[in-house]
């Protein structure tokens, strides 16, 4: 991380510091936000005002950046703030008058295909995972369809105790901020460098007085703009890390840098179906849910959740310069099914059973 990454991510923190208190005022004043009940854990009105301070500071700190580089806005970059805003609209309409979840389901699928056709981040090619190469384009299509709809909604889904959602996000981008600036794609480097300026005062402040949610319109933009910069890292063609293969091992990467969100979502979905349940009804089956449940504090599981996913992802850097491809992946995932239950599910007590 250089001088002018530095600067950066600081930039948009102080921005982001400065506009808080402000932002929290409004969202309290007009009185937007998230009511407790008998599955969340804030026990009187908590502004939602942490996705529109997350969209306000990237807005913002771009216009520093065009001003400072002299560079107009890319295709690239142009895709993902639209699509970000309108899942942000999509968002606050859904925190102020909840929006059914097929409709929800249908502006994301739509917000995901256009994104698709203006920008060229297709999941085409496994690079023999699976045995698997490529995959032609209506397969790729569907599949990055897929992934880019599962992301808005994995973040949703955990964005369940205060920081977790955040904190997830700033591990996945202090990784993939690293490949792009390798590749010296600066723009989408100096949005990722704004995007975790915002995230760690929203973490932050997620554990101290005066707190504010992302709410549906922060998590389910965070989801997507995390997902698109995460293909955008998988199509890089040229990169140059000096001990790993990361064209081939890519996608095993990205899926150990979220294999809480995965294990918890495919997890609960199970659960749901099973019990012949929306799949999209809010519960409190989570793993987190589990760990708090236990006397855990917040900000406690979301360092935990940190600090294995840095873990496993470092250690998957290092297992992939003696496994395959193939080989990685079953470790992996075998490792994280392993921490999953012996972390989240294990039993601690005769009255801690589990789901």
């Amino acid at each position: 991380m250089n001088f002018d990454t530095t600067l950066l991510i600081l930039v948009a923190a102080l921005l982001a510091a400065v506009l808080y208190g402000p932002v929290y005022q409004i969202f309290r004043a007009l009185k937007i936000v998230d009511t407790p009940d008998w599955r969340k854990y804030n026990y009187k009105a908590v502004p939602l005002g942490g996705g529109f301070l997350m969209v306000l500071v990237l807005l913002m700190s771009i216009v520093v950046s065009l001003v400072l580089y002299q560079k107009g806005v890319d295709n690239e970059l142009l895709i993902l703030l639209l699509g970000g805003l309108a899942l942000f609209i999509m968002g606050i309409i859904d925190d102020l008058y909840v929006m059914r979840a097929s409709l929800k389901l249908i502006v994301q699928i739509i917000v995901g295909a256009l994104t698709l056709l203006g920008s060229d981040i297709l999941l085409n090619n496994f690079h023999g995972l699976f045995g698997v190469y490529d995959i032609g384009q209506m397969g790729a299509w569907m599949l990055t369809l897929i992934y880019l709809v599962v992301f808005m909604n994995m973040f949703n889904l955990i964005d369940g105790i205060d920081g977790l959602a955040t904190g997830v996000a700033l591990t996945a981008l202090i990784f993939v901020l690293s490949a792009f600036e390798m590749t010296y794609d600066v723009s989408l480097s100096v949005f990722i460098c704004h995007l975790i300026g915002v995230l760690i005062v929203l973490y932050v402040r997620n554990h101290m007085p005066k707190k504010m949610y992302l709410g549906d319109s922060g998590s389910v933009t965070l989801g997507y703009l995390v997902g698109v910069l995460v293909l955008h890292n998988l199509a890089i063609s040229e990169i140059t890390f000096p001990v790993i293969n990361y064209i081939q091992y890519g996608p095993v990467y990205a899926m150990v840098l979220f294999w809480y969100p995965l294990m918890d979502l495919g997890r609960v979905f199970v659960l749901r179906l099973l019990q012949r349940e929306s799949p999209f009804m809010p519960d409190r089956r989570h793993f987190h849910h589990r760990l708090v449940d236990r006397g855990y504090a917040h900000l406690t599981v979301s360092l935990i959740v940190m600090w294995l996913t840095l873990c496993l992802e470092l250690f998957s850097f290092f297992l992939s310069k003696f496994l395959s491809v193939n080989a990685l992946f079953l470790v992996m995932f075998g490792l994280t099914a392993m921490i999953a239950y012996l972390v989240f599910l294990k039993p601690t007590s005769e009255t801690d059973a589990p789901d």
